[in-house]
């Protein structure tokens, strides 16, 4: 047996795994991508979901405000305006999701 025989027989399984290894390669790279794209869009995802939300936030803090100047602002043996105080408790029980 020659070294062109050897190389003759070897040469299809050779190329075959070579073939096989760079293919593993290009899909490892396209997923690594994939993998750095979502990750990319989910934090984008936060941030949108942040902005979005600052809004109604601040509207929750507001009331939040609101409501403790008017308690705080109530003279002793006065009764609070109960309709306001309500519709300001409303509000912050409505934005309890958002903190």
């Amino acid at each position: 047996m020659s070294a062109y025989d050897v190389v003759k027989d070897f040469a299809g399984p050779v190329a075959t795994i070579c073939a096989a290894v760079a293919a593993t390669s290009i899909t490892g790279l396209f997923a690594a991508k994939q993998w750095q794209t979502a990750y990319m869009q989910a934090q984008i995802a936060l941030d949108k979901l942040k902005i979005d939300t600052f809004g109604d936030r601040m509207a929750v803090l507001k009331a939040t405000r609101s409501l403790m100047r008017l308690v705080v602002s109530t003279r002793s043996g006065e009764v609070p305006d109960l309709h306001k105080m309500q519709e300001l408790r409303r509000t912050i029980d409505d934005g309890r999701f958002l903190f």
